[in-house]
């Protein structure tokens, strides 16, 4: 690893991580260091020097995958943010072949049939 200047206000750094950014070959990550100032990612590199890095907090990240950027690489984002605006709606709207299987099972598993909006004659219970 060649090395370079800790960046001004290094509060962490992350030593020698496989780091994966959207340039790097995601089957091989490099390895490389990350540092980190407060709360922002302060540069990436493929070694720092600490010469004169008192107060750097160091964590040895060989053999461990670094993905800066990401808060939580496992999040459901799209499930918090879509909370609570289609309750309201309901799943006959939804013309699909699933979403109808889904009603009729949903339906089956009630002792008593939703009750059906269309004409008595045109109801078809599952």
């Amino acid at each position: 690893m060649t090395s370079q200047a800790l960046p001004a206000g290094t509060t962490l750094l992350l030593r020698g991580g496989r780091v994966l950014t959207p340039d790097a070959d995601w089957h091989d990550p490099p390895q490389a260091d990350v540092a980190v100032a407060g709360d922002r990612i302060a540069g990436v590199a493929p070694g720092y020097q600490l010469a004169e890095a008192g107060g750097v907090e160091v964590i040895d990240a060989r053999d461990h995958l670094v993905l800066p950027g990401f808060v939580n690489a496992h999040y459901h984002s799209h499930d918090v943010l879509a909370k609570g605006t289609l309750e309201e709606v309901p799943l006959e709207t939804c013309g699909s072949t699933r979403c109808r299987r889904n009603i009729r099972r949903a339906r089956a598993r009630r002792s008593t049939p939703a009750p059906c909006s269309a004409p008595s004659n045109a109801c078809a219970r599952a």
